[in-house]
């Protein structure tokens, strides 16, 4: 569904296979005139560490500006570290998982 939702020219990311491997039919893309973009960020972090530090870099700025807010999910204290790691290893949380100290 989020084809429907692409721009002209604009670029579609496939960041990893937690839905499956994603199928992607190309005559949409050639119709809106956009690329599709697989992106191994772990890689990324190996063979070009400085593109990675500029792109996070840019992140965090949008971040500070508002433009985007990662989904926060859960906020829990210190005492509930351990329940919290079990459940982003069993694939339970979906948005940001925060600890308080």
């Amino acid at each position: 569904q989020v084809r429907r939702c692409m721009a002209w020219d604009g670029r579609l990311l496939i960041v990893g296979f937690v839905g499956g491997i994603a199928q992607a039919p190309t005559n949409h893309a050639l119709l809106k005139n956009y690329s599709i973009v697989g992106v191994h960020w772990g890689a990324s972090l190996m063979r070009d560490p400085d593109s990675a530090k500029r792109q996070m870099a840019a992140v965090f700025e949008l971040a500070d500006e508002g433009m985007v807010a990662p989904p926060v999910e859960s906020v829990r204290p210190f005492e509930e570290a351990a329940a919290v790691i079990q459940a982003i290893a069993d694939r339970q949380v979906t948005g940001k998982a925060v600890v308080t100290i």
